[in-house]
């Protein structure tokens, strides 16, 4: 998501602009007079969830609904790359998880009980998971 400072600089997204940085320098991908330089835009036209991921996340599984922010995992490197994961979240999101499955796990035995669940499932919206 292209986002622009008050100077007119180009960055990937907001979180790559200095004022959303902890400690990082700000990339700037261009800029209202000269456009978009292609060449700075190009490594992040690569990332993904598997280039930017150990192999412990790309096989985690709770890894479909996992936060995944490109500007995040720049600002918490060790080093100046784009290509390193932050994982300070994975504990607190895997918690989640387990939370969200036992209440559903709980809401559907309720339902079972009460002979409502097929009338549940059958209003349910369904949700598709969205790909970043």
């Amino acid at each position: 998501m292209l986002a622009v400072d008050a100077a007119g600089n180009f960055y990937p997204c907001t979180r790559f602009a200095a004022y959303s940085l902890r400690e990082k320098k700000p990339i700037i991908i261009g800029n209202v007079h000269d456009g978009i330089d292609k060449n700075k835009l190009r490594p992040f036209l690569t990332l993904d969830r598997t280039t930017q991921s150990p192999q412990k996340c790309v096989n985690c599984e709770v890894a479909s609904g996992c936060a995944w922010c490109q500007g995040e995992n720049y600002d918490a490197a060790d080093t100046s790359t784009i290509y390193q994961r932050a994982t300070a979240i994975c504990k607190m999101h895997k918690a989640r998880v387990r939370a969200n499955n036992y209440y559903w796990n709980k809401l559907y035995r309720k339902l079972e009980l009460e002979g409502k669940r097929e009338e549940f499932e059958k209003n349910k919206r369904e949700v598709k998971p969205e790909i970043c």
